[in-house]
């Protein structure tokens, strides 16, 4: 029966660990909430729900794909390249920042997202920076910064070592946030 007390004062004395910790992170997390609400929104919904004016073109890929491409401006070329699941739209404050200057802003959809279709030959990471380097030569970019977030950034990664003429030929810069490109030298990177 003493084993049996034991446990049951360690079970007491655990449980009550966990309902200390437990509490720590509600006061933490409510903490938190109520900083989130005091404090002001850098942008309003308006503003990361603009539009990116400017005009919409239509990349065509052989497979069938059509690749939505915005562009405003005129100037030295800025490519803007998405991170998988999202949208052109995902620019639209640096867009709304930028387009009153000299750049000739361009962001692409890539197949399978915005307003971009998928084509026959589905999405793969080969087969996404081949739409890339098209839209780079079918919009003529020269001396262009290509900008790319997250799978956009690895995208532009790989047609720089697939498409590696377009890239040297067509691109001055290469900008990348949340990337990773680990695998990229693997045969068949997905």
């Amino acid at each position: 029966m003493p084993e049996k007390k034991s446990w049951l004062k360690k079970t007491a004395v655990l449980m009550g660990g966990v309902a200390a910790a437990a509490g720590l992170v509600h006061v933490g997390a409510r903490s938190v909430a109520q900083r989130m609400a005091t404090t002001p929104m850098p942008h309003s919904l308006m503003q990361l729900l603009h539009p990116l004016s400017g005009e919409t073109i239509t990349v065509n890929r052989p497979d069938g794909t059509q690749l939505r491409v915005v562009t405003h401006g005129s100037g030295q070329p800025i490519v803007f390249v998405h991170g998988y699941g999202l949208s052109t739209q995902m620019w639209s404050l640096i867009w709304q920042k930028l387009q009153d200057k000299n750049y000739r802003l361009i962001a692409v959809d890539l197949r399978g997202h915005g307003g971009s279709t998928f084509g026959t030959a589905g999405i793969d990471s080969p087969t996404m920076s081949a739409d890339l380097a098209a839209v780079l030569e079918s919009l003529d970019v020269q001396n262009g910064v290509l900008v790319g977030h997250s799978t956009g950034g690895f995208l532009s990664l790989l047609m720089g070592l697939n498409q590696q003429k377009t890239a040297v030929s067509r691109l001055k810069h290469l900008v990348l946030r949340s990337t990773l490109c680990g695998g990229i030298g693997r045969e068949n990177p997905v």
